[in-house]
């Protein structure tokens, strides 16, 4: 889920927690555990002193890019209603539980 809220260029560890509704400390255990597969990394932030961002890894762009291109081809075999039902449900994701 984190990686639906990760912009391109890296997202701060405080903006991907606020948008994911999880606590600073719980994201910042899912990012470090998503660096330490690979998928991830954590640079520093060029534009805040002291700041990181978090960002895609080679290996994570790929994933990301893989993960498309199954919801490309999963879509393409459905039809719009089905595709319209399928968007909704995984809409309700990115709402966080509470």
């Amino acid at each position: 889920m984190l990686f639906a809220f990760l912009d391109d260029a890296g997202t701060p560890p405080a903006e991907l927690a606020r948008r994911l509704g999880h606590s600073r400390q719980a994201t910042g255990q899912l990012v470090e555990g998503l660096c330490r597969l690979g998928l991830l990394d954590l640079v520093d932030n060029p534009n805040r002193r002291g700041g990181r961002l978090v960002c895609y890894s080679q290996q994570g762009l790929q994933l990301r890019s893989a993960a498309y291109d199954i919801l490309i081809d999963l879509e393409s075999g459905l039809g719009a209603r089905r595709v319209r039902t399928l968007r909704r449900l995984l809409a309700e994701f990115n709402t966080p539980v509470r």
